[in-house]
């Protein structure tokens, strides 16, 4: 399941969903933003690495 997919209606009426976002890559988004707020790192591949890192933490717990 996405988050924030595009909604598209059919020619039959019907609402799909299309697209969107995995949680994975909203929480590296959201914690890219911590990252950058918190940080000196200018190096945006390492920048990228821990916020996906910190990413799949918050889903590693998540399944707890």
């Amino acid at each position: 399941m996405n988050i924030f997919p595009d909604r598209i209606v059919d020619d039959s009426g019907q609402i799909r969903l299309h697209g969107g976002l995995t949680l994975r890559d909203y929480l590296a988004v959201e914690a890219m933003k911590a990252v950058i707020a918190k940080t000196k790192l200018q190096n945006e591949v390492l920048i990228a690495e821990r916020a996906y890192l910190l990413a799949d933490a918050m889903l590693g717990e998540r399944e707890k």
